[in-house]
């Protein structure tokens, strides 16, 4: 294992104060194996052969060969599974985030982008270098490659996608939505109230309403439904937990009320969307 592996010591540029890489060394980069989670920093994911399915945000996303995903923190994802051959490069990193504002994923949030011929390279370098940890220059030569590879990836996202993270023009609302997010993610069901989110914002219910709608796009019942439909979903993917618990633990008293929401916004059933995740993860 490398001595540097999973430090946050590598000072990539002045954008990028500090970036670990520890999958790349611990010998994950052929596999995709952890629960639910989040994390402080962003997170760069590469998938450089193979495919892998991702649960983040209420959404299952397919990440093909020569797509990368940026993902912004406290945002709660799971990898659900992998086809191999399977190679991915990832690293967490903490940015100067008022040099690269607009090239972020908006917080709670993320963004995916195409890996061109540029970006793969680099990470084949990286991979290189890797192995060469007792030669001459080793830490500066992959600080620099680090540096290369995110300012290529930060250059194909301006050039290639559209975001609206342009509304977000002041710090003060990504301090609300770490806020907000964290209610709503760590907050038991039955206190999710727009009084207590109000408490936690030092503001009235009504700014409360008000805050949601421009930051969210949705109404404080449509973010707090979301909430429960993705608690739902993660608790029918990893646990086998029958339907009528799910439906306690994330807040609804009415199994039908629960089913209704579910197919509202996933399209399916819990029971036929837990039918097809473990067919999925068990080919």
């Amino acid at each position: 294992m490398s001595k540097m592996a999973n430090r946050w010591e590598i000072p990539v540029s002045t954008m990028i104060p500090y970036l670990q890489w520890g999958e790349l060394t611990n010998g994950e980069t052929t596999v995709w194996e952890t629960g639910r989670h989040n994390h402080a920093s962003y997170e760069l994911h590469i998938i450089l052969s193979g495919q892998c399915s991702l649960f983040i945000n209420n959404t299952e996303l397919t990440l093909q060969t020569s797509q990368g995903i940026l993902i912004a923190p406290d945002v709660f994802h799971a990898p659900s599974f992998v086809t191999q051959p399977f190679c991915r490069l990832s690293a967490a990193f903490f940015p100067d985030e008022a040099q690269l504002f607009q090239l972020l994923p908006r917080q709670g949030g993320f963004l995916l982008f195409s890996a061109d011929r540029a970006v793969k390279d680099l990470c084949s370098a990286i991979f290189a270098e890797i192995k060469q940890e007792d030669s001459l220059f080793h830490k500066e030569l992959l600080a620099n490659q680090f540096a290369q590879l995110m300012l290529q990836v930060f250059r194909t996202i301006k050039e290639t996608t559209s975001d609206p993270r342009t509304t977000i023009t002041h710090p003060k609302q990504l301090e609300d939505m770490t806020i907000i997010d964290r209610f709503f993610v760590n907050t038991p069901p039955k206190l999710r109230s727009k009084e207590n989110l109000a408490q936690l914002l030092y503001c009235s219910e009504r700014q409360v309403l008000r805050k949601i709608r421009t930051l969210y796009g949705v109404s404080f019942q449509e973010k707090q439904m979301l909430s429960r439909i993705d608690t739902a979903q993660h608790l029918l993917r990893v646990t086998d937990k029958n339907i009528d618990e799910i439906c306690t633990l994330v807040g609804y008293s009415d199994t039908a009320a629960f089913y209704k929401a579910f197919k509202h916004y996933t399209n399916t059933t819990p029971v036929k969307y837990r039918k097809r995740v473990k067919d999925v993860g068990n080919p």
